[in-house]
């Protein structure tokens, strides 16, 4: 398999990131731009507006694309997947590796693109450490909520197909405990690296058209706007809301309730779990790119009249997926700042920007919290209560 990943990689990716910035598997195409520098010689011109990859160690850097290949071949040969291979790539072997090479470098930082044999490394560790789904094999009870009448939470950690960012997934669920109803609260996609855990994403999970909200899934809605007790606006957030300002100011309390509950949750697990690290990582910029360069291709089936009118057409297209960018990834920073205002024990140590491009966290030694606000009770609850204490 060696040799195969070489080639796939050196003699397809490498030029075709660069050229067109396409990658065809199985018919299908994939957007990832990016240029290559190994041992300080640039195998293609750089294009400053796109990542380079900086390889200085051609023997580390090897090594460890065809371990982590290996082992994702390994992952992702799992029956689970079957679906997802007819979608993406197809059964093929070569195609599979292809796919995979280009996912692992559409979840690259700007970091790790200056950095790929420490990526690599993360990576591999990403699939190695599942501790989480073996403790989690299957919904677990983790705490009651005594706010959310006759309702507790149950968490669960599983794989999940390459397609995304990270190989494991933990999922959270609040369940009515008089019947077999539950709230499915977002999705949190991590990895566990050097004993720090990578936080990339917190989804919720989207309703099926046409699909009714259950009288449960209402009442817990309402429910989690206990979540804003005590959680004082700022006066220009109170202006901006009463359009008495076009200006938006950060505020914690602009959060979406159920992923402030889920990432409280998840948190609690991690400390449970001895994990007192946290990196969060808001941006990649490949996938970024990935959208924009997807919206210029489809102009090419547009007439223009000059060209004023195509440059106008590129502005726009920028300014709305900036805009989109900048509200994902401030929304994603701004749930961490708002589970931080609740737990004393919570320490934002860098945003992203000072260090490198993640913020970094630190969970420190549980503190007796004075509040009993929900968000510190669940908190308690679940880092305090002992694994195999079940349901009161």
């Amino acid at each position: 398999m060696e040799e195969q990943i070489f080639n796939i990689f050196y003699e397809e990716i490498i030029p075709n990131a660069s050229k067109t910035g396409i990658i065809l598997v199985d018919g299908i195409k994939y957007h990832i731009h990016f240029n290559t520098q190994i041992h300080n010689h640039q195998v293609h011109n750089v294009d400053g507006t796109i990542p380079l990859l900086t390889i200085n160690n051609v023997n580390d850097f090897n090594d460890k694309l065809v371990e982590y290949i290996e082992k994702s071949m390994v992952f992702f040969a799992d029956s689970k997947f079957d679906s997802v291979k007819e979608r993406v790539c197809g059964f093929k072997k070569e195609d599979q590796i292809k796919y995979l090479l280009t996912i692992l470098f559409a979840n690259c930082t700007e970091n790790d693109f200056n950095n790929p044999v420490l990526y690599l490394q993360r990576q591999i560790d990403f699939i190695d450490n599942n501790q989480l789904c073996e403790n989690y094999a299957m919904y677990t009870y983790v705490a009651n909520i005594p706010e959310f009448d006759n309702a507790s939470i149950e968490v669960l950690s599983t794989s999940q197909e390459p397609t995304l960012e990270t190989p494991y997934v933990f999922s959270s669920r609040i369940k009515n405990d008089n019947s077999d109803q539950y709230y499915d609260l977002p999705n949190i996609s991590y990895g566990i690296s050097n004993g720090i855990v990578y936080i990339y994403t917190i989804k919720g999970k989207r309703r099926k058209p046409n699909e009714d909200p259950t009288s449960f899934t209402k009442k817990i809605n309402r429910e989690l706007y206990k979540i804003n007790k005590d959680v004082t606006p700022t006066e220009e957030y109170v202006n901006y809301k009463e359009g008495k300002t076009s200006f938006y100011p950060e505020n914690v309390i602009d959060v979406t309730h159920s992923s402030v509950l889920a990432l409280t949750v998840f948190l609690g697990i991690l400390k449970k779990e001895n994990y007192n690290k946290v990196v969060v990582v808001d941006y990649l910029p490949l996938r970024y790119l990935s959208k924009y360069e997807t919206k210029l291709s489809s102009l090419g089936k547009k007439d223009f009249s000059n060209a004023i009118d195509y440059n106008k057409t590129i502005e726009d297209i920028e300014e709305e997926l900036d805009y989109n960018q900048n509200n994902i990834t401030n929304k994603f920073i701004r749930t961490f700042e708002r589970v931080n205002y609740h737990l004393e024990n919570m320490d934002i140590i860098s945003y992203p920007g000072e260090i490198d491009n993640c913020m970094h966290i630190k969970i420190n030694d549980n503190i007796n919290h004075n509040s009993n606000h929900i968000i510190n009770y669940i908190y308690d609850k679940i880092v305090n209560t002992n694994k195999k204490e079940s349901r009161k």
